[in-house]
């Protein structure tokens, strides 16, 4: 019995060691990593203005992505975006540019694909646009609204943005349409696409690049942020509005699909400001960058947070400051994350309020806001033979009132004036001296009285008689 107890207790410590063991050296690939928190954007823009094998001609496309590209690209980082043109705008190559944007994107993140070519409808209800290496007679090297569609679903990512200006861009919407997508297709399935040389571009990417310069006209909603719907509402109907004005007709009609839930942010203002301008020199961090000059306005990816910090306290001089309060949110943190928007540091100016008294006690004296109320007081001391006085305030302050109020609008300095009375102490030397004259008139008196004693006595004595 003991030992099939003991067997027991060895089967259980062996178990308890193989699942430490086996908890401690897990294969890597068995562990998952979380997201990146930071909400990022990525984007491949893809500009076909020549092609290989066939007889046609884009103009402006390429140089249209190129433009569009790096307007994103200041914003988002050279390294979130990927230009794609002519030769290198192949069916594998544009394929490998969406495989790059999948090995980058999390599910945090927004991706944005961008495409000028030329659309046709193909067999069936698909629709393509051509790639550089597309052939005369057969749709292989094309891509269809149905592959681009099977390249994305593989992509992790918060929202997917495509921006579609080529012929027939609209038919692309019966296969691409999806969750979390927002498709700007810059014509209909039946309409042609355009392109201007006085615009140097093509219509549609032209506009939508005028939508970028213009934030704030077109962050119709005032929230800082410019989104995929607002871009499509400010260039569509001015894409439509030249093509009418400029004979290119029938005008292209650009068409929105919206399956985001809200809208979609690309494009987003930070904005840093001060309640009062700070002094030459004053340095707010943002991210490691110091600013001394305000207020510091930038666009940024919508989901960057930076870390800005400001500090306490800037003396501008030994009796004037300008101490940080909080943020127009209320947030007392002088160090702290903060996402696009427009942000406020609150700070306070302050004086500073020096008292001298000489004698007495005085109250009041330190650091107040400007344009504080401040109550000032003097209390004297409790004395009995020497008294002091006080005579009112001198300085930045004058007045007879011990207990006195007034405004801090400049650095202050106010002295307690005192005068001393002597009446106590004289009174006091007086009694004293008639206390020691009566002393010494006393003893004189007592030393007159004994001698005129002696001097009785001495008379009344008898003589003797002479023998």
């Amino acid at each position: 019995m003991i030992v099939r107890h003991f067997f027991k207790v060895i089967l259980i410590f062996i178990c308890a060691i193989t699942v430490l063991i086996t908890a401690n050296f897990a294969l890597p690939g068995a562990t998952t990593q979380a997201a990146d928190a930071t909400a990022e954007c990525w984007g491949v823009f893809i500009g076909i203005s020549t092609f290989q094998n066939l007889d046609d001609e884009v103009k402006y496309a390429a140089s249209g992505q190129q433009e569009l590209c790096n307007d994103f690209s200041a914003v988002w980082g050279a390294d979130h975006v990927r230009l794609v043109t002519d030769s290198e705008a192949t069916k594998s190559g544009i394929m490998e540019a969406i495989a790059w944007l999948d090995e980058r994107a999390d599910g945090n993140d927004t991706v944005l694909f961008s495409v000028t070519s030329t659309g046709v409808a193909g067999p069936g209800p698909d629709y393509y646009f051509w790639t550089y290496d597309s052939l005369p007679d057969s749709w292989d090297n094309d891509i269809s609204a149905e592959e681009l569609d099977s390249a994305f679903e593989v992509i992790d990512a918060a929202g997917a943005v495509f921006i579609l200006s080529f012929a027939h861009a609209g038919g692309f919407l019966n296969n691409l349409s999806g969750s979390n997508r927002v498709i700007l297709a810059g014509c209909e399935e039946d309409e042609w696409g355009y392109y201007d040389d006085s615009l140097e571009n093509p219509v549609f990417i032209y506009h939508i690049i005028e939508a970028l310069d213009n934030f704030g006209e077109v962050d119709v909603d005032n929230n800082y942020a410019v989104t995929a719907e607002e871009i499509f509402n400010y260039a569509a109907p001015a894409t439509t509005s030249f093509d009418e004005s400029h004979g290119y007709l029938p005008a292209q009609h650009p068409v929105l699909n919206d399956h985001f839930d809200g809208e979609l942010p690309l494009i987003a203002e930070f904005a840093l400001f001060t309640n009062i301008n700070l002094p030459a020199g004053s340095v707010i961090t943002i991210s490691g960058a110091e600013y001394d000059i305000l207020p510091v306005i930038f666009l940024t990816a919508p989901g960057i947070a930076y870390t800005v910090k400001v500090p306490d306290v800037i003396y501008i001089s030994s009796d004037t400051r300008y101490v940080f309060s909080d943020w127009g949110d209320d947030d007392v943190s002088t160090t702290r994350a903060m996402l696009y928007g427009v942000h406020t540091a609150n700070f306070n100016k302050e004086y500073l309020l020096k008292i001298y008294s000489t004698y007495g006690e005085a109250a009041g004296d330190g650091w107040y806001k400007d344009g504080e109320e401040v109550n000032v007081f003097v209390v004297a001391y409790q004395e009995l033979i020497i008294k002091h006085v006080f005579n009112g305030w001198t300085g930045d302050f004058t007045g007879k009132e011990a207990n006195i109020t007034f405004t801090m609008n400049s650095p202050k300095v106010i002295t307690a004036m005192w005068s001393v009375e002597y009446l106590n102490l004289y009174i006091l030397l007086a009694i004293l001296i008639i206390f020691i004259a009566g002393i010494f008139l006393t003893i004189f008196l007592v030393i007159i009285r004994r001698g005129a004693k002696k001097h009785k006595a001495k008379r009344k004595k008898p003589r003797r008689s002479a023998k």
